[in-house]
């Protein structure tokens, strides 16, 4: 459903390497930069959390809303350059 309504721009999954190998092919690959949350924790980023997956969304999107009770954590946000 969020496909449809193109409120996910990419998307990949979490392998080893954890959400950091996934967030830097992904903007690497989209020739994009990104900006971390503040209160990451390093277990958040570099531990294998299997069956997880990196998503790329438009700013205006509400995340709570949009996944409703579906656990998830923001990460950060893109940037237009790299």
């Amino acid at each position: 459903q969020l496909i449809k309504k193109r409120q996910i721009l990419s998307a990949a999954v979490v392998k080893q390497g954890g959400v950091a190998a996934a967030i830097t092919k992904m903007s690497f690959g989209n020739q994009l930069g990104l900006e971390l949350e503040e209160n990451l924790f390093s277990t958040d980023l570099f531990l294998p959390h299997h069956g997880s997956l990196v998503l790329e969304m438009p700013a205006v999107v509400n995340t709570e809303e949009a996944f409703g009770d579906i656990p998830h954590l923001v990460i950060g946000k893109t940037l237009e350059q790299p």
